[in-house]
């Protein structure tokens, strides 16, 4: 099981976003992993989550409503061997572009684009395999944390590693990526200042093996107690995180688990 999967935040999202990411990316590059609907609340029956699977790395969408939208703090890379200009063009075409499609001192290759859904993808092009993989980038009250962001989480986080860490002359993070249970995550401090920082609009959910292990990881992170609500936290980066059990969809089987989820902050196993 992934055990770090990036959720982002949406309006009205349901069956249609897989018809569009597979139209975009191509068919063969996305499967819809899981579609889950609201069991109870207002929105019964509606979407609640629809999981993606992009070269096999597994995304979600949470069907929240427009309260939160996604800002390129937390993207998305995406590694392609050819047709990364196309890619590019057709995720951009309902959104926009951060950086235009060319050649940069990293990449023969490169564009960064938001797509319709507000999500950020940083497009590859050129490398040797497809693949998908988060990047987080320290901006507004974040800035000039990025090394450490890389130091702290893993230190926090169990089977977590640094990975290389490349400084600016200012001191700042150029480029970094770490590893949590061998699944790595970039990081960059904004190499300009940004209007924006982390938000709930995307957060990056663990998946904890038995109470003790999701303890350890709720205490290690959570920093802003008025955010702890669900399973959900924020760090002292600003960071959104789910701290989740590896077994919730079986637990969210069980007599009244919905309204039992939304009356927790840290999740407790025991009481589904």
């Amino acid at each position: 099981m992934q055990k770090v999967v990036p959720n982002f935040w949406a309006d009205a999202v349901g069956e249609d976003i897989v018809g569009y990411y597979q139209q975009v990316l191509g068919d063969a590059a996305v499967t819809c992993a899981a579609h889950v609907r609201y069991p109870a609340g207002p929105r019964i029956g509606g979407t609640l989550l629809v999981d993606l699977e992009f070269y096999g790395y597994r995304v979600t969408f949470i069907n929240g409503g427009p309260q939160f939208r996604p800002n390129p703090s937390l993207s998305l890379h995406l590694r392609l061997p050819s047709g990364a200009r196309e890619v590019a063009q057709s995720l951009s075409a309902e959104g926009r572009v951060l950086m235009e499609f060319g050649e940069y001192p990293f990449a023969a290759e490169y564009a960064w684009v938001e797509d319709k859904f507000g999500v950020s993808w940083q497009v590859f092009g050129a490398a040797a395999d497809n693949g998908v993989q988060p990047c987080l980038m320290l901006c507004g009250e974040a800035q000039g944390r990025g090394t450490e962001a890389a130091t702290f989480y893993t230190g926090a986080l169990p089977d977590a590693a640094v990975g290389d860490l490349v400084p600016t002359s200012s001191g700042e993070l150029l480029y970094g990526t770490i590893e949590i249970a061998g699944e790595p995550i970039a990081l960059m401090d904004s190499g300009v200042p940004q209007d924006f920082s982390f938000s709930t609009g995307a957060s990056l959910l663990l998946n904890a093996h038995g109470q003790a292990e999701l303890d350890a990881m709720w205490e290690a992170l959570s920093d802003v107690p008025a955010a702890e609500q669900c399973g959900w936290l924020v760090d002292r980066f600003g960071l959104s995180w789910q701290v989740v059990p590896d077994n919730l969809a079986e637990l969210m089987e069980r007599p009244d688990a919905y309204d039992k989820l939304m009356a927790m902050k840290k999740i407790q196993i025991a009481d589904f």
